[in-house]
């Protein structure tokens, strides 16, 4: 891989962006637009979300540093999502919010943007791991009775389980209709 342009497009306390542009092995143009928070103070320890697109290929990816341990414990961990139901995508740095319960190794989450949502209850957390999945999920429009059972896979980051990221897809057997991708710190 080879990064032929790298923009810094956030840099604001712990939040940081980055586009970077470039070409894989294959030839084949690859385009990654970064927004992940800082969980400690040099930056070694972070959680983010990723578009990418490799050629005409496009979707998101979630990343996180390393866990050292999980703490014991409930926690409540803010941040963002982008959320995608059929046609509507959004996005918003806040309206997410997820909660663990590390000594019952359960977890939950909401996430809303202006007119989407999505929710989780009841996703395993795997001390071992340090990640959490979970089908008591759904994904939906705001003010509306329409919403699709989901899927949730994600992991924690950091020091400690500072952070934490994730994705959401339909069980259905289109996923394309929609999707979310979501990131927190506590």
């Amino acid at each position: 891989m080879v990064w032929e342009d790298v923009e810094t497009t956030l840099d604001s306390g712990n939040l940081y962006g980055v586009i970077r542009q470039g070409a894989n092995a294959n030839g084949q143009s690859v385009y990654v637009d970064t927004y992940g928070r800082n969980l400690n103070n040099s930056g070694s320890e972070y959680a983010s979300v990723s578009y990418v697109k490799v050629g005409e290929t496009n979707g998101y990816v979630t990343a996180g540093s390393t866990i050292t341990r999980l703490p014991s414990g409930s926690f409540t961990y803010d941040g963002g999502s982008i959320i995608k139901v059929e046609s509507i995508q959004e996005g918003s740095d806040d309206g997410f919010v997820f909660i663990a319960d590390f000594g019952n190794k359960k977890a939950s989450f909401t996430a809303v943007t202006d007119h989407l949502f999505a929710s989780a209850a009841n996703l395993q957390i795997d001390m071992e791991a340090g990640s959490f999945s979970g089908d008591e999920a759904y994904i939906g429009e705001r003010n509306t009775t329409f919403s699709m059972p989901a899927t949730v896979i994600g992991a924690f980051a950091g020091s400690n389980a500072a952070g934490v990221h994730g994705i959401a897809y339909p069980k259905m057997d289109n996923s394309d209709d929609g999707f979310v991708v979501f990131l927190g710190e506590r």
